[in-house]
């Protein structure tokens, strides 16, 4: 017999009287829509880590196991990838980015700039940059929108110890203040970067720029009390009293935090071995925690004057099985999904108000919300393509229509699935246009390199390639003529210092942003002035 045709009575009982106390717009939600499927192709993923919404709605999946960053349309069309050697293309443009024309493989797992390795999460900037939380490689790297690698932060990551580079990068060291040791989930917000460091047991605080502010977390700070004006705080440190890793146990204490959020002037952080959410001021003081039986006094939130105990972790209403990933809607309401294949849904103090997913009712193969009053049972995971399956939930992030997407993935599965009300349509945006002119090429006699101008009809990147040349990617925010340099190497550059001269030809490539790539090729000839023998 199925577990549909064994549901009790009294649970049938259960959901009519949900249905009764659910206001409107909790019945109306529920499942949109989905998109990906478990690969290396473009369009695929290979682990769907975590998700981001873009500026104009594009959807940045951080796809782990194909160490890159796959882009879609709000309604699921793939548009790019970006990541170190995910063109396979011979001679492509931008090795670096791909789209469905060229096709996509699995990027590099590297330490070298733009590289990743073992990338968890992403948040996107208001200037529209990309922040990624590159876990073993210790550093938060930072693409632009179209996927042009502009620099990554982390303590040591440059030459000479710097901890901001461009090229080359490497590993940072994870240890003293501003070191990343495992970061794990980065959030974004007045110009600061957020980033849940999992071994470090804290969050570490930069500017946008990649420069270390303070960190927090139980205990951080390694100046004894009272003897030191600058330990004020033991939980908050700084450079100047350089940083230890946070305490696992009581009230503000953060054992292997994962995903992050900023929203009204507070941080929450999913603390999964603790199994509750933390919640801080953006300045880093503990204000309480939330999750089943976390209070010692009895209650699901606790402050530092209950102290905090760990989350009973267990599948009824309210309880949290290593919560994972987090965000916050418009009106507040902070939204967790945790190992219990289900998302849950707080008020913004930490009240539990619902939890959605696959059978947390009754276990049935159905799309179904719990709440106090009914009962919460784990997710049904023997369906897990299933509309409304939120199997092993990794990533949450809203549109500005207020819907969800949830990144997922399980055996077989790697998806981002759309959930919100009926009224909540996704309109495909038309496709910019890919046209754009190649323009006179300047040259530098003196150098024996020239600049082409290519003159493109919006946002997008460009990438010129050729066998002779060096490749150049450049990207740009609005329509704008942009000047490619040329410059020669190998066989060709010999010629051209031996001669004076010589002939090479490149392609251009342009890919709009949200839209297809274009290519157009040209032959051109450098010139290079050369030394007159001396008279004597």
């Amino acid at each position: 017999m199925g577990r549909t045709a064994r549901i009790p009575l009294l649970a049938a009982l259960a959901l009519a009287i949900a249905a009764l106390l659910a206001p409107a717009s909790a019945l109306a939600f529920g499942p949109l829509s989905s998109f990906g499927s478990e690969g290396k192709g473009a369009g695929q993923m290979n682990s769907a880590e975590n998700v981001a919404v873009g500026l104009d709605g594009d959807v940045y999946v951080a796809d782990r196991n194909n160490n890159r960053i796959d882009v879609f349309a709000p309604a699921g069309q793939f548009l790019f990838a970006f990541g170190r050697g995910v063109n396979a293309t011979m001679g492509a443009a931008d090795p670096s980015l791909c789209t469905t024309a060229s096709g996509c493989v699995e990027g590099e797992r590297s330490a070298a700039a733009g590289g990743f390795n073992d990338l968890r999460d992403l948040a996107i900037a208001p200037s529209g940059n990309v922040l990624v939380a590159d876990n073993s490689n210790g550093r938060v790297d930072v693409f632009s929108s179209q996927g042009r690698f502009l620099f990554a932060f982390g303590k040591d990551v440059g030459p000479s110890g710097s901890d901001v580079c461009t090229e080359p990068c490497g590993v940072g060291n994870g240890v003293g203040a501003g070191g990343l040791g495992a970061p794990r989930g980065v959030a974004i917000d007045s110009g600061r970067v957020y980033v849940a460091d999992n071994s470090n047991g804290r969050v570490s605080v930069f500017t946008e720029a990649g420069e270390f502010l303070f960190a927090f977390g139980k205990k951080v700070n390694p100046v004894d009390l009272p003897t030191d004006p600058a330990a004020a705080d033991p939980n908050v440190c700084t450079v100047n009293t350089d940083c230890r890793p946070g305490a696992a146990e009581g009230a503000g204490a953060l054992s292997t935090p994962h995903g992050i959020e900023v929203a009204a002037a507070r941080v929450y952080v999913a603390n999964t071995n603790n199994g509750r959410v933390e919640v801080f001021s953006t300045a880093g003081q503990f204000l309480f925690a939330f999750g089943k039986g976390v209070n010692p006094n009895g209650g699901d939130v606790c402050d530092r004057a209950s102290d905090c105990l760990d989350g009973t972790g267990e599948e009824g209403a309210g309880e949290l099985d290593d919560p994972l990933a987090i965000a916050a809607d418009a009106g507040g309401a902070i939204y967790v999904g945790d190992g219990n294949a289900r998302v849950n849904v707080f008020t913004a103090q930490g009240s539990f108000m619902r939890a959605f997913g696959l059978g947390v009712i009754n276990e049935a193969a159905e799309f179904q919300q719990c709440t106090a009053m009914t009962g919460c049972k784990e997710g049904a995971g023997d369906v897990p393509l299933a509309p409304g399956s939120v199997l092993k939930p990794l990533g949450l992030a809203f549109d500005r229509t207020g819907a969800l997407y949830v990144s997922e993935s399980a055996t077989g599965k790697a998806r981002v699935e759309r959930f919100g009300e009926p009224e909540q349509p996704v309109v495909a945006k038309p496709k910019p246009s890919k046209m754009f002119t190649l323009g006179k090429l300047k040259l530098n006699r003196k150098k024996g390199t020239a600049t082409l101008a290519v003159t493109v009809p919006g946002a997008g990147s460009l990438g010129l390639a050729g066998k002779g040349v060096r490749q150049v990617s450049r990207s740009t925010a609005s329509a704008a003529t942009v000047q490619l340099t040329v410059k020669l190497t190998g066989k060709a550059k010999r010629k051209l210092l031996a001669s004076g001269k010589a002939k090479v030809r490149v392609s251009v490539t342009f890919m709009p942003t949200g839209g297809d790539a274009t290519t157009q090729a040209r032959a051109l000839v450098l010139k290079k002035a050369l030394r007159r023998p001396s008279r004597r």
